[in-house]
């Protein structure tokens, strides 16, 4: 069984977010997977099993194929394929200290990912944390919504929020 999660990199695909977890070792992972098809719901999915190093690159490796859309021109005239889309897993964000959680306003969801965030105390050998940075990225398969309520409803969010941290910009 996996303890605490010690870094977070958040990958993205056409159709999912990945949310890959490594132990303070850096030797077990876990994974969390989130399905942005559908911008009403939101789907999520984890497998009840812990990752080692090589099985997560495996994984990721077969997202990667699997996630890339390759099609035959019927105008080559060489047959060469052709891809269509993005390249297939992109990383969003690498060494996130962790997932602060998921909001959604009125058209679609938005992923919390803190970012940056410093030790401010320790007791024993447990340390205590406060954000400094945090990340907000749109699940929508589209990007950000350009509608003016929901832009108002973010920013309003990122100004309260910003009490307690700083913001990146949100990310499409």
């Amino acid at each position: 069984m996996l303890g605490r999660l010690r870094r977070v990199t958040v990958y993205e695909t056409a159709s999912r977010f990945y949310l890959v977890g490594c132990d303070t070792s850096g030797t077990r992972f876990k994974v969390l997977k989130i399905d942005r098809i559908d911008s009403k719901a939101l789907l999520t999915g984890e497998p009840e099993c812990d990752y080692s190093k090589d099985e997560i690159l495996e994984l990721l490796a077969t997202i990667t194929e699997g996630s890339s859309v390759v099609y035959r021109s019927s105008a080559s005239t060489n047959g060469k394929s052709g891809r269509k889309g993005s390249p297939g897993l992109i990383e969003r964000i690498s060494n996130a200290f962790g997932l602060l959680g998921v909001v959604r306003f009125l058209e679609g969801y938005y992923l919390i990912v803190v970012t940056k965030a410093n030790i401010i105390a320790s007791f024993g050998y447990h340390s205590m944390y406060k954000i400094a940075e945090v990340a907000m990225i749109s699940l929508a398969m589209d990007g950000l919504s350009t509608s003016a309520e929901e832009q108002r409803y973010v920013k309003i969010f990122q100004v309260c929020f910003a009490v307690f941290s700083s913001f990146k910009n949100v990310v499409p």
